[in-house]
């Protein structure tokens, strides 16, 4: 790590390391949010990222806003001199607009459109969608994009997947156009499309590829197609950033990548983002006992921060105990999480970030860890090795806004990664 005279930092408004979480106000009465402000300052968290999850409380039904609750919460954790982290709420759209718009729900490759629910559920292609995160995204930034606590905007949550309802389609075969110039022999040239009298005599016989019913046997296609994902998923995020930039253009933009997620092309996203960060979950597996772990976590590390090598980068997203998904919740052992955090500094990153900051009373991830557990108190052992990484950190601060220099390079290409899995052989290790 370089300790260089000329730094760069996530946020120079903040020119240490940012500690915090994921914090849900909405899911909570009013009274509880002074206590989680206490709590907060106790385990030193500085900064809160909230609003992601929250569109259904942000916008109640269509066209009627109320900020009012955050108002409220963005007040008390300015009085306990607290910073936050506001997202846009796309990921996880209200019943309403899905009820309304049924065309925004996203479209499988089987060509069935999914009931509302879960989350990341909305088609990337849908205009009438696309219209209502701009809208929400512009009143956010209207509200508190010159608000003096406001340390990043927070891009959407976890972009994934891909959508195969109508309006993707036509947006493919436009995107194909582009490529090939209007040239339909040129596109089957470069697909071979000749063989297994694959040939194509029309744009509109061009349908995207994949499992369970569509094509499967044109290589060029399936990567042409994980490319356009990426080029879509892209436009998206930069339609409901469009606002941000031009109310509160010196607040930077991130968004919370996946590391090795093989479905969207990273460098991609990076070109359009102010700082790198992710989300690191690794196996519970006795970490300490296991250092292949730590290989692949400090490769992910690495692969996030060489997406934009000159800037610090932000772990946005650990578990402080346990995550929820895997088949055995197991606990960290103690030291266990210490060790997770300073190996996340010690390859560039200038903060950390929980997911998430009190534990779900009920849903999905009621059972995913918390800084906060369901006891609701300090007197856990997970709340105080938190808050003795946010000691640690106090102590580090003056590494913020430094690099890390790196004497050995990898190659790591998603496009030649997709090309291998579309391939009928050589391999498929």
């Amino acid at each position: 790590m370089s300790l260089s005279s000329e730094k760069s930092y996530l946020n120079p408004r903040f020119k240490s390391l940012w500690y915090g979480g994921d914090y849900s106000p909405e899911q909570w009465p009013s009274d509880v949010w002074a206590q989680d402000v206490a709590l907060m300052r106790e385990a030193h968290f500085h900064v809160a990222t909230m609003g992601m999850f929250a569109w259904s409380k942000l916008e109640p039904s269509e066209g009627r806003y109320d900020f009012d609750w955050l108002d409220e919460v963005v007040e008390k954790l300015t009085a306990g001199d607290r910073w936050f982290i506001l997202g846009t709420p796309s990921a996880a759209p209200p019943a309403w607009l899905s009820k309304k718009y049924p065309g925004t729900l996203r479209t499988g490759p089987d060509q069935v459109r999914r009931g509302h629910g879960n989350r990341v559920n909305f088609s990337l292609g849908s205009a009438i969608y696309r219209e209502k995160t701009r809208a929400i995204s512009q009143e956010l930034a209207e509200r508190y994009g010159s608000h003096p606590r406001l340390l990043a905007w927070h891009m959407s949550n976890e972009y994934n997947g891909e959508d195969f309802g109508p309006e993707s389609i036509v947006q493919f075969r436009a995107w194909l156009k582009r490529k090939f110039s209007g040239d339909l022999d040129a596109l089957n040239h470069a697909y071979w499309s000749a063989f297994w009298s694959h040939t194509f005599t029309d744009w509109d016989e061009i349908d995207p590829p994949g499992p369970p019913y569509g094509e499967t046997a044109i290589q060029g296609l399936t990567v042409d197609w994980m490319r356009f994902v990426t080029d879509q998923t892209v436009d998206f995020m930069l339609n409901e950033a469009a606002p941000l930039r031009q109310i509160s253009p010196k607040v930077p933009i991130t968004t919370n990548l996946m590391g090795t997620y093989w479905g969207l092309d990273y460098r991609k996203f990076a070109e359009h983002i102010d700082f790198v960060s992710w989300d690191s979950y690794p196996a519970p597996v006795d970490h300490l006992d296991n250092p292949e772990t730590w290989f692949n976590v400090g490769f992910r590390h690495d692969l996030m921060r060489s997406l934009k090598p000159d800037v610090p980068w932000l772990l946005m997203e650990y578990t402080p105990s346990s995550a929820n998904w895997y088949d055995i919740m197991q606990l960290k052992r103690p030291g266990v999480h210490r060790f997770e955090s300073l190996h996340a500094l010690a390859h560039g990153a200038d903060g950390l970030q929980y997911f998430q900051w009190r534990q779900s009373r009920g849903g999905q991830e009621q059972f995913h860890g918390g800084v906060v557990g369901h006891s609701g108190t300090n007197d856990t052992r997970v709340f105080k090795e938190v808050q003795e990484v946010g000691e640690r950190l106090t102590s580090l601060c003056h590494l913020a806004g430094s690099t890390t220099q790196s004497e050995i390079a990898l190659i790591f290409d998603w496009e030649n990664r997709w090309a291998l899995d579309a391939a009928c052989g050589p391999t498929r290790l």
